[in-house]
């Protein structure tokens, strides 16, 4: 069986929530002006950053990735920290020269640079930032993909102040060369640790790389058809430290390597292992389907997500995987390349069903070239919402009629399952060239707020305004039996009228990792009445009355969830 539908979630399952305008006799009344539902403040909260990305020309397909970005609460303080990961540019000869990355505590909502006192000022070419506690010592490690060796930091242990990270990838044996993009930990044996699925690009060499292939008139760098792809890997976690390379040895290995960008880790077919998807860039995607013990097999063609709705490749950057439609599953979302649409898999059970059209996702992504992307529910109206990070390759697009090479990023409105673009004030109509995108209640007010990273430019950071008179509530979860930061635990929630699921989910989208906290909007509940959670570890637990605000820490086992106030 491929995918099964899980009796356990069947809490969730609900009709969409309606909305409408009261209606009312006489001349309708002028509406009230709209105040922006988010306000970008990167410069005002200390955050500083020049991501570099290649030079402005983008000579090679290296120079278009760009980098992407992590937050994860590296003091152990209960708020978001952020490592903006960055890339490198050509100086003379053809040097690669790194610009530095950056790392950012967070005091209150304001960011302090802490990269040299962290050590994390190493340069590279840095693409994306995974958060994660892969040693299970009560801190949040990273890793740092790369066009070369990727970098494995362990940070110090549970209650070290200030943080300071170790670069460990040679004595954890997690060595991964090449041009790797995004990576997510995850248990996959289920076992009680993360294991680690590195996604790879290209073989690639400036030195020997061809250059000026036509694109729309026009002389532009080439690939990525055409060049040598290089395989994904993926390694196991040893219990002990270490890590051991098991890519073949547990079926992920399809026989042919591809232009892998985004990955997500989650379980699909609601048996309790994970499964992993893979958006590759002008090839089919991949769904490799968990076997019970980390073993897998690729089922994307029979499941119906390898290709689009016409069985056309597409050229996939960007994945997430979130219910949609309230019923009780994971459906995937992945972004493409302009002149295509982004595309929402719908989950049925057994196989998925292309519904971008039907959605509204078709006519609202056609013209854009998106990247990073989040389900969440911004306006805490209990549905999840959709954001995607929008930014041309080619600088030449600007001088083509209907493109340009910096775009607006979307955010996309749930109404009952259909999208639209939400009014969201002017920071979502600037134009930028952005890549990364990371999410997290950066100012512990109790709703989610976005950071993108954007090329050649400093990041911005979008704090949320649009949840007033909506509540909303965070679970962090610690596992016991199950991996510590509980990768992989499901999270249903009835409150009122709102019945909703989440997963333990923060590495994913493109090159980035989002607070770990599991995060519901409640609408007009003030009280959570029913809350399940299921480990990794197959325990269930359920919860009953929680007041629906702040955030709770609920431990693998213990009987009671502890709350934490975040409003300031």
């Amino acid at each position: 069986m491929i995918l099964l539908r899980a009796s356990l979630l069947a809490i969730v399952a609900v009709a969409p929530s309606g909305r409408g305008l009261a209606q009312g006799s006489g001349s309708p009344a002028p509406p009230a002006p709209k105040s922006p539902l988010f306000r970008e403040v990167a410069a005002e909260s200390g955050l500083r950053l020049r991501n570099v990305c290649g030079n402005s020309e983008k000579r090679f397909i290296l120079e278009s990735l760009g980098a992407g970005a992590a937050f994860f609460d590296a003091e152990g303080d209960g708020d978001a920290d952020l490592y903006v990961a960055n890339g490198a540019s050509f100086g003379e000869g053809g040097k690669i020269v790194p610009a530095p990355p950056g790392f950012f505590r967070n005091e209150g909502g304001r960011f302090v640079e802490a990269t040299a006192e962290a050590g994390l000022e190493r340069g590279g070419w840095w693409h994306g930032a995974s958060a994660a506690d892969w040693n299970g010592d009560g801190r949040p490690d990273l890793l740092v993909t790369a066009y070369g060796r990727a970098a494995l930091y362990r940070a110090g242990g549970a209650g070290a102040s200030p943080v300071r990270f170790e670069e460990v990838a040679e004595k954890a044996r997690l060595v991964d060369e090449g041009w790797s993009t995004s990576a997510v930990f995850v248990d996959l044996d289920l076992d009680g640790d993360l294991d680690v699925y590195v996604a790879h690009y290209i073989t690639f060499d400036p030195a020997t790389a061809p250059v000026d292939c036509p694109w729309r008139g026009f002389k532009a760098f080439c690939g990525p058809e055409g060049l040598v792809p290089e395989a994904d890997s993926v390694w196991r976690n040893e219990g002990d430290g270490t890590f051991r390379r098991v890519t073949r040895e547990w079926g992920y290995d399809p026989g042919e390597a591809f232009y892998a960008l985004g990955v997500v880790a989650a379980d699909l077919d609601g048996d309790g292992d994970p499964e992993i998807y893979v958006a590759n860039d002008s090839t089919r995607n991949l769904l490799f389907s968990n076997r019970g013990d980390g073993r897998a097999v690729d089922v994307a063609v029979i499941a119906g997500v390898a290709y689009g709705d016409e069985g056309q490749e597409q050229a996939g950057m960007g994945v997430d995987a979130g219910d949609v439609d309230g019923d009780g599953d994971l459906d995937l979302f992945v972004t493409n390349f302009e002149g295509d649409y982004y595309t929402l898999y719908r989950n049925d059970g057994e196989f998925f069903t292309d519904v971008s059209v039907p959605t509204g996702l078709e006519r609202l992504t056609w013209n854009v070239l998106g990247w990073g992307t989040r389900f969440f529910d911004f306006d805490h109206d209990g549905d999840e919402d959709l954001l995607a990070a929008n930014g041309h390759v080619y600088p030449l697009a600007d001088r083509i009629e209907g493109l340009s090479y910096a775009e607006p990023n979307h955010l996309y409105r749930n109404d009952g399952g259909r999208f639209a673009l939400a009014e969201a004030g002017p920071a979502w109509e600037e134009l930028r060239p952005t890549r990364g995108a990371a999410v997290a209640d950066v100012d512990e007010d109790g709703d989610l707020d976005v950071l993108f990273v954007n090329v050649d430019e400093e990041p911005t950071l979008l704090r949320n305004e649009a949840t007033e008179g909506r509540a909303g509530v965070a679970f962090d979860l610690v596992g016991r039996r199950s991996n510590r930061p509980a990768h992989g635990a499901r999270v249903s929630l009835v409150a009122e009228g709102v019945r909703a699921l989440r997963e333990v989910r923060p590495n994913t989208g493109y090159l980035s990792s989002h607070d770990p906290r599991v995060h519901f909007g409640l609408g007009g509940a003030r009280v959570v009445d029913r809350l399940l959670v299921r480990w990794p570890s197959g325990l269930e637990q359920e919860f009953r009355g929680l007041e629906g605000s702040g955030t709770w820490r609920i431990v693998e086992g213990e009987a009671v969830a502890r709350r934490r106030d975040t409003a300031r």
